[in-house]
């Protein structure tokens, strides 16, 4: 009898998840769920690697405003299904930065042209994915993580700034 094939994967090969976090804010403000949430990852491809932030700004949906509390989900919760949503991206379409941490954020911002693209169609209740069809991305090197070089190796720099 012959083995069996593998079942099909349907979201995003060699995904390695890393730390999750989300503004905590959001219950001093009175909201139900965090403005932003990110998901920091590494993403292998034919033996290349991404450090990824994958950072969704926004809310979720306005009937959570209206939850009642029993309803409302917890931090585990939001995390196990933001890193679901992420699993479901197609990272290969997008332009990743090489030997940089690269944030991609999603939001409804109808001035960003991209839209998020999926292995498969979304399905179950996972609430991103019913934002599918409005969320948008961008791309950027994270600020934090730019290495600037010192004004020693490039003295052109500080005679530009100098008062005479």
């Amino acid at each position: 009898m012959p083995a069996a094939a593998a079942p099909p994967h349907f979201t995003t090969p060699d995904l390695e998840l890393l730390s999750y976090c989300e503004d905590r804010d959001f219950r001093a403000e009175g909201k139900p769920e965090p403005n932003s949430r990110s998901q920091s990852l590494v993403y292998y491809s034919q033996d290349k690697k991404w450090w990824i932030r994958v950072t969704f700004k926004g809310a979720i949906s306005c009937s959570t405003y209206d939850a009642e509390p029993e309803q409302i989900k917890s931090k585990r919760e939001r995390r196990i299904e933001f890193q679901g949503f992420v699993r479901l991206i197609d990272f290969r379409s997008l332009a990743l930065l090489n030997n940089t941490l690269t944030e991609v954020i999603l939001n409804g911002d109808p001035e960003t042209t991209e839209p998020v693209k999926l292995y498969r169609e979304p399905e179950g209740t996972n609430r991103f994915t019913k934002l599918i069809k409005i969320l948008r991305f961008y791309i950027r090197e994270d600020p934090s993580r730019v290495v600037y070089p010192l004004s020693l190796q490039f003295p052109f720099f500080g005679l530009s700034m100098s008062p005479n």
